[in-house]
């Protein structure tokens, strides 16, 4: 069954005017962006977060509360940041964030007449058109002013590994001149993992928060029916065949196949959380599973690939006809 909303609590920042809630949540959005200009590695968490307030109002007030607030902390940017953290500012949070949240209040009803809401894997792929869309505004900024993409990361991080050495006084070695130089390659696809994700932690801090105060306008969705559009499939398929060419055409499409994969790696998720309701201690066994996730990293590999093959073998499918009920005991939160 949907969740159904809950009565508000007494203490709810989200009461109030959706126009004046929107007007603030605006502000603390910008104020948490702009505080990357403090230079220091505490601001950077700030700034992650700056896109959680626009999910917040959105997922609770609706769209237009989202879109004021949106462009409150977009003009907000601009005056105190200045015109590239302005831009910055509303390309990669305000305009994704009320894209997103527009999408996600979308429902419809099925043939039985239940209320169907935007599916979650739908949400998660357009995050990886986004990050595409934004690598080809990259790409092209670079080709224009005059320095391929790859060849200015590469300077960059070799610059940023000489500066480091120059303060104690050192060269850096030519092993680690050469793993800069390699790990350029990535970079493009390590930003863009990095946006995609941001984008999915503060939608899904919101959406709880919303749970919690009892204004949440959609019901929190459940992991283990995370589905992804097919056309993904022939997408990772066809990046991932032409990464094999040589120079900037295998790179791109590397990184292409990396963005196209990204929703994959929920998917894996998806049957993890899936199959771990036959047993009986999953609570335990999820946590530990996450726990080495986070640690060890090259898990995530396994879980996107586990992912992949789900489009094919259908392993929650496989087990519910086994006996195993995918719908007992639905998770809250996304």
């Amino acid at each position: 069954m949907p969740q159904q909303p809950q009565k508000p609590s007494f203490f709810d920042p989200l009461s109030g005017h959706p126009a004046g809630v929107g007007l603030g949540a605006g502000a603390l959005s910008a104020v948490l962006y702009l505080a990357i200009q403090l230079a220091s590695p505490g601001a950077l968490i700030f700034a992650y977060l700056s896109p959680l307030p626009l999910y917040c109002v959105g997922l609770s007030l609706g769209t237009t509360a989202a879109m004021t607030a949106a462009l409150t902390g977009t003009a907000l940017a601009f005056v105190f940041g200045g015109f590239i953290d302005g831009l910055s500012y509303g390309l990669l949070n305000a305009g994704p964030a009320v894209l997103l949240i527009r999408l996600a209040l979308q429902s419809r009803n099925d043939e039985t007449g239940q209320t169907e809401w935007y599916p979650l894997g739908r949400l998660v792929a357009w995050l990886s058109v986004g990050a595409a869309i934004f690598f080809a505004g990259a790409l092209t900024l670079a080709a224009v002013t005059g320095n391929g993409l790859w060849d200015g990361v590469a300077v960059f991080l070799d610059n940023m590994v000489s500066g480091l050495a120059s303060d104690s006084g050192r060269e850096p070695a030519p092993a680690l001149r050469q793993l800069t130089a390699q790990a350029s390659t990535w970079l493009p696809a390590m930003i863009g993992i990095s946006w995609m994700t941001m984008q999915v932690i503060n939608a899904s801090l919101a959406q709880g928060l919303a749970r919690r105060f009892g204004r949440n306008l959609r019901p929190s969705p459940d992991l283990a029916h995370f589905d992804v559009p097919g056309m993904l499939v022939y997408a990772v398929v066809a990046a991932g065949a032409a990464s094999m060419l040589e120079g900037s055409l295998g790179l791109i499409a590397r990184t292409l196949a990396v963005f196209a994969a990204y929703p994959f790696f929920f998917a894996g998720l998806a049957v993890v959380h899936a199959l771990s309701r036959r047993l009986s201690a999953r609570n335990i066994l999820l946590a530990v599973f996450y726990v080495l996730l986070i640690m060890l990293g090259w898990p995530f590999l396994l879980v996107t690939g586990l992912g992949l093959m789900d489009q094919w073998i259908d392993f929650r499918k496989r087990f519910a006809s086994a006996g195993n009920d995918l719908d007992n005991g639905p998770l809250d939160g996304s």
